[in-house]
Parts: structure tokens; C-alpha cells; sequence
């Protein structure tokens, strides 16, 4: 992944040179203070390596030029996390009360969603088809409450958001999205219509290429975007 994201910031910085970039006024056209932060600073030579290298590893880095980054230090943390699970604790029944540790410590974090998914997966491995169509067709509201909750606000939820959220958090964005997350993807993979209609092969392709799309399409957003806008 380091590959991708070094070549990423590379065409930040070309764009940050070309003066591609009008996300400031775009932002001050639609009132958003968070959208005029990125691309402010110049970029320097060894920027794009250090961005792609060191501000994967911590987490708090600024990223100058590709700041969708910031979720590669949860990705990697959290990959590191499940391969210390499998490492040291083989046997699933003993995975099972990892993963149940891991959520609680976790339940406040990004990295509740590297859990769920795990969670998710292994059941969906030892489950074969005992499945009955009554208990698959369970999950469609279950999806559709995922959904609801993956389009929370960011930074900050709303009153609606907040009172569809189960429970009281610290970040209630955070949460909307992590639940809603888990949800949608435990939807999907419980109905095989959702199977079908995800593997048809233009899909197959954006999913192979759905990281480099995750790269670039913030630049894309300010500078033809906002450009457009």
C-alpha cells in the first residue's frame, strides 16, 4: 500500500504546483471550514515520501497532500491486531473470546470495525447453508439500519443521528459510522442477492481498483470538483 499512496501524493504535489486545486473557494462558497484545510501548504521534496511512510505510522500526522491517508494508520494497526490474534490464539472457540476482549477495549475506536469484520467473516465460514431464507431475509431492515447510520455527519452528529444510535458515546460520529459499517457488510454477506448483484464483473473491477479511486478522489473533489462548483 505504501506504493499507491507515495504515487498518490506525488499527483498532489504536481497538482499543488499546477495551482490545480480550488478547494478554499468552493469552501467559502459553501460555508465549510473543513473542506478549505487541505493543499495550504507548499509541497517540498521529500514531502510526498515522508506522507506516505511516516504519516502511515502515526497517527498524529497532518497529511499535506493526500489527507484521506489518515486512515492507513488504522488499517495498519488493525491488521496487526488480527494477526496477533491468529497468531496467539489459534483455536476458535479461544479466537472467539479474543475477539469479544478486543471489542470492548476497541468499542470506542476505528479499530472496532477491524473486530466486526473478522467476527463477521468467521461466522459466515462455519455457517455453510444451515441458514434458513427466514433468518437471512432478518438482515435486510438490519442493512438498511446500517445504511441510516453510515450517512451520520462528520465531525459532528446531529440530533436524529444521535437518537438513532444505540446508547450513549463520547464521539457519536464515530460510532454511527462503525456500527452502520458492521451492519451493512453483515447484510451483505447474509443475502445472496446482495452476492449476485455485488459480483457482476464491471463491480469485480471497481473493487480491484477501489483503492487507487479511494486515493485520488479527494483531489478529484478539489480541483475539477470544486473547480465545477
Amino acid at each position: 500500500d505504501l506504493v499507491p499512496a507515495f504515487g498518490a501524493a506525488l499527483i498532489a504535489a504536481v497538482l499543488m504546483v499546477s495551482d490545480a486545486f480550488r478547494n478554499d473557494a468552493a469552501a467559502t462558497l459553501a460555508r465549510s471550514a473543513w473542506f478549505a484545510g487541505p493543499w495550504q501548504t507548499g509541497p517540498s521534496v521529500w514531502g510526498p515520501l515522508r506522507e506516505a511512510t511516516l504519516g502511515i505510522v502515526r497517527a498524529d500526522y497532518r497529511h499535506v497532500y493526500v489527507p484521506v491517508l489518515w486512515t492507513m494508520h488504522y488499517e495498519l494497526i488493525g491488521s496487526m491486531l488480527l494477526f496477533a490474534l491468529f497468531l496467539v490464539m489459534p483455536p476458535r472457540w479461544l479466537r472467539f473470546i479474543g475477539y469479544a476482549i478486543a471489542a470492548i477495549l476497541l468499542w470506542q475506536s476505528y479499530l472496532f470495525g477491524f473486530v466486526a469484520g473478522v467476527v463477521i467473516c468467521e461466522v459466515w465460514l462455519a455457517r455453510g447453508d444451515r441458514n434458513t431464507a427466514l433468518r437471512r431475509w432478518i438482515f435486510i431492515p438490519l442493512g438498511l439500519y446500517g445504511l441510516l447510520l453510515g450517512s451520520c455527519p462528520s465531525p459532528t452528529a446531529n440530533g436524529f443521528y444521535r437518537a438513532a444510535l444505540p446508547g450513549v458515546w463520547h464521539d457519536d460520529s464515530t460510532q454511527a459510522h462503525s456500527v452502520g459499517a458492521a451492519l451493512l457488510l453483515a447484510a451483505v454477506v447474509a443475502l445472496p442477492p446482495a452476492h449476485r448483484a455485488l459480483s457482476v464483473r464491471p463491480l469485480r473491477l471497481l473493487g480491484r481498483v477501489s483503492f487507487s479511486l479511494y486515493l485520488l478522489h479527494f483531489m478529484v473533489l478539489g480541483s475539477v470538483g470544486a473547480q465545477t462548483f
